[in-house]
């Protein structure tokens, strides 16, 4: 643990990037913001005595009242986000990126669908998705994902098919973005893709079910869960030949702004549907080792790269938590965006 005279100097300085004030006058409200952040993180029973310094470039925002984990905000992609009286944030086209602490640990992942009885049984499982054991440090990925406003402020650049007057705008999720340019515009931001072993561990939520509302896809239309291709994507012209696979209407033809359906066991919002979420690993067999801390995929000479979570244009079968799909690198899709990830620095426990 660093003496405190060294917490209150980084924290000057995390507290005044991107914020627009001057060192001395924001200096100290973020000492006292990240003295009781690195204190409360580490008497919480959801971080298992995690020791953290503050981290440059992030303001903790408090614990999420629902999932107990932490969140901060990036003060270089937008506005602070407020919390409403029901202790819930809210996002704006002006609100910035909203990171989440997620907690270290082993988890299992991947699915199997050949022993009903044993952990991970998913009926729909792939031959690419055998269970395995991974263990991971605490990270930081974003609560939502990466709005076109975030995109254009930290780009300066605005991709998206479906934008603002065509069924789009700034609080909806940027797509239409290679993996190429995501790597790109993260490293600007201090930033990075998630491995695909973050990606599943946060978008679990600690559950082990098909998807994290439970084992049957229903779950996910009576929780309000997820904008998946449904009803709704009738109403879309180019929709005639789908398969629409689910029976519920979840009210958007394409994607929704982030943050409209219901949060998963971390918080996280969108991990099943709106668009497919890159990761940063190459798409790689299971078979191969992964590395330490980060979990990311040990793969040699494979062009393609991972990317998750399904999107308003696919069913079932592509947004469960352990499906993964693998595409060239400078492929650029309407229902292709991303979720942030960053390191944790100097943590201890």
């Amino acid at each position: 643990m660093p003496p405190k005279t060294a917490i209150l100097t980084l924290a000057a300085v995390a507290v005044c990037l991107g914020c627009g004030g001057s060192p001395d006058d924001e200096a100290p409200s973020g000492a006292e913001a990240w003295e009781a952040a690195i204190a409360a993180i580490a008497a919480s029973d959801r971080y298992d005595g995690l020791q953290i310094v503050p981290q440059a470039g992030l303001v903790p925002l408090g614990a999420d009242r629902r999932s107990g984990l932490w969140e901060f905000w990036h003060p270089a992609s937008g506005a602070r986000p407020e919390r409403g009286e029901d202790g819930n944030l809210r996002v704006t086209g002006e609100t910035g990126l909203t990171f989440v602490l997620i907690p270290g640990g082993t988890f299992t992942m991947g699915s199997q669908k050949d022993d009903p009885a044993a952990p991970l049984y998913d009926p729909l499982a792939k031959e690419d998705e055998t269970p395995h054991r991974v263990t991971l440090a605490p990270y930081f990925v974003s609560k939502y994902e990466m709005t076109q406003g975030q995109w254009a402020r930290v780009t300066g650049l605005r991709p998206s098919l479906f934008a603002a007057g065509d069924r789009g705008g700034d609080d909806h999720p940027v797509e239409r973005v290679t993996w190429i340019d995501c790597a790109k515009a993260l490293k600007k931001a201090g930033l990075v893709l998630p491995t695909e072993a973050q990606w599943e561990h946060a978008a679990r939520g600690g559950t082990t079910t098909p998807w994290w509302p439970g084992e049957d896809v229903g779950a996910i239309g009576e929780l309000g869960a997820a904008n998946v291709l449904d009803e709704t994507a009738r109403e879309n012209p180019n929709t005639h030949d789908w398969d629409v696979h689910e029976g519920w209407t979840d009210g958007y033809v394409v994607h929704a702004p982030v943050g409209s359906f219901a949060p998963n066991p971390f918080g996280l919002h969108d991990v099943i549907g709106n668009v497919w979420e890159w990761c940063r690993d190459p798409y790689g067999s299971y078979e191969l080792p992964t590395a330490e801390g980060d979990g990311r995929r040990l793969v040699q000479g494979q062009k393609n790269r991972a990317f998750r979570g399904g999107s308003y244009r696919f069913g079932r079968d592509y947004c469960r938590s352990a499906g993964r799909q693998g595409i060239e690198p400078l492929h650029q899709g309407a229902p292709l965006g991303v979720r942030p990830a960053r390191a944790l620095e100097g943590a201890d426990g």
